[in-house]
């Protein structure tokens, strides 16, 4: 420990003790990197969700596209994808081409991310999306 002061005249003041331990010093070290770590945990479990949702995703557009296979419309495809999302925003669910026996349907899904505090604004925008192609049968 140093013992800083000031000496005005004959009296001498005690301004203030500078403590320059290594456990003081690791004290502040750690209370500096504690909310880094914080932010990187939640940036790491950002990505893991987002694999986990686009995952679901796939899952969602199989059993989407499974139904439209059989019957051919928006209200059936979006039913079996209601089905199976879990807790999974859905934005769209679409179905492109023809539609009568023998025809090719793109079955489209478009959802958005689970957000994580902290990390999730960077994900605000993303969007994740799985296009399946099947052949309607009849």
């Amino acid at each position: 420990s140093v013992l800083v002061h000031n000496r005005s005249g004959d009296m001498t003041q005690v301004i203030g003790v500078v403590n320059r331990s290594p456990r003081a010093q690791a004290t502040v070290e750690t209370a500096i990197m504690i909310p880094i770590l914080i932010l990187l945990l939640a940036a790491l479990v950002q990505v893991v969700v987002v694999v986990r949702d686009q995952v679901q995703v796939v899952r969602v557009t199989s059993a989407a596209a499974r139904a439209v296979m059989v019957e051919p419309d928006e209200q059936t495809a979006r039913a079996a994808a209601d089905a199976v999302r879990g807790d999974l925003e859905l934005e769209k669910v679409e179905l492109r081409g023809g539609r009568a026996p023998g025809d090719h349907v793109d079955v489209s899904v478009v959802a958005r991310p689970q957000q994580v505090r902290l990390v999730g604004v960077a994900i605000s925008r993303m969007r994740l999306s799985e296009r399946l192609t099947v052949r309607v049968e009849g």
